[in-house]
């Protein structure tokens, strides 16, 4: 184990800050309301030291803009959208990349 990730965690016990697992737990909460102030702290302090969870925020935000744009409920029109389809190198990649995860 590195020295910096000993540090890391070290510092991390002795704030008792909250680890990742809660920290994602919170950023899916900031979608659906708004988060106490105490628990926006806990977040941006955490995404200071933690780059995996702040793209994690950031990934989640995307997707869920994403969502909303092609939502039906938006009233866009996107005609043949239920005809997508991924190519064969596509979605080879994807397979491989969602059988890593099993």
């Amino acid at each position: 184990m590195s020295f910096a990730l000993l540090l890391k965690r070290s510092l991390w016990a002795c704030l008792r800050l909250p680890r990742c697992s809660h920290i994602t737990f919170l950023a899916s909460q900031s979608l659906d309301r708004k988060l106490l102030f105490y628990e926006q702290l806990l977040l941006r302090f955490h995404f200071l030291g933690c780059w995996r969870c702040a793209r994690f925020h950031k990934q989640i935000k995307l997707i869920r803009s994403s969502v909303q744009r092609i939502s039906p409920k938006s009233g866009i029109d996107l005609p043949g959208i239920e005809n997508i389809s991924l190519g064969p190198e596509a979605r080879d990649r994807l397979i491989k990349r969602l059988s890593a995860f099993d």
